[in-house]
């Protein structure tokens, strides 16, 4: 009886012992798949950390990528526009220089076009005196050769003659527009005296609607005593001076 409940005590013991180590394999194994597990959760944990920094070291360089790309491109623009500017402003220089030189040329050629119109009018004028002198001497000569011709009783010529002469000028032809005034005084080819000048001031004064005061009209001086053209040439040469 002793031996069996000895034995049965062991089996008992024994089977406690197996149940112990048992519990203490599993408890091992769940400790274990624990551990396992929380390792894995760690692990992932950390993969997804070093995902996120990865994600974010990438944007920040596409960030950077970008900006560097965004300054390249206004860089560009800059010097593009830069450029731009250099080549209007250089476009503006050309054209000044070249409006510059048509003014000079076509002040130049205005100055010629004015040194002609003188040259013209300068030998119109000796063209005119020199034929108004031919006329003059023509008539003088006709009129000592009616004088010769004739006496005063009005046959020929005379005194009513010299009243006709007095009134229309010399000759058959009257008194030209621009002869006006230029026969008083020389009639017979003797020199004016203050009579004729009185009588020619005195005509002067009516026909330009002024009285005695009738030489006050050149009393202005520098250019606008010269009229139109004074003004243009002042004009013109305040230009050129600019």
């Amino acid at each position: 009886e002793k031996e069996r409940e000895r034995r049965e005590q062991e089996r008992r013991d024994q089977e406690r012992r197996d149940r112990k180590k048992r519990d203490r394999e599993r408890e091992r194994r769940e400790r274990d798949r624990e551990n396992v597990e929380e390792e894995e959760k760690n692990e992932e944990r950390k993969r997804s950390i070093e995902a996120e920094e990865e994600r974010k070291r990438r944007e920040r360089e596409r960030e950077r990528e970008r900006e560097r790309r965004d300054r390249e491109r206004r860089d560009c623009g800059r010097k593009r526009r830069k450029r731009d500017r250099e080549n209007v402003e250089e476009e503006e220089k050309s054209e000044e220089r070249k409006r510059s030189i048509e003014a000079e040329e076509e002040r130049k050629r205005k100055e010629r076009e004015r040194e002609r119109e003188r040259e013209r009018r300068d030998r119109k004028r000796r063209d005119r005196g020199r034929k108004r002198r031919e006329r003059d001497r023509e008539s003088v000569e006709n009129e000592e050769e009616k004088e010769k011709d004739t006496d005063d009783s009005g046959r020929k010529g005379g005194w009513e003659e010299g009243r006709r002469a007095r009134r229309c000028g010399w000759g058959e032809r009257g008194r030209g527009p621009r002869e006006s005034w230029g026969r008083i005084g020389r009639r017979r080819g003797r020199k004016r005296d203050w009579a004729d000048w009185a009588e020619i001031w005195e005509r002067r004064g009516r026909r330009e609607g002024l009285n005695e005061n009738w030489r006050a009209r050149g009393r202005r001086g520098g250019w606008r005593a010269r009229g139109r053209r004074g003004a243009l040439v002042f004009i013109y040469l305040n230009l050129y001076l600019k």
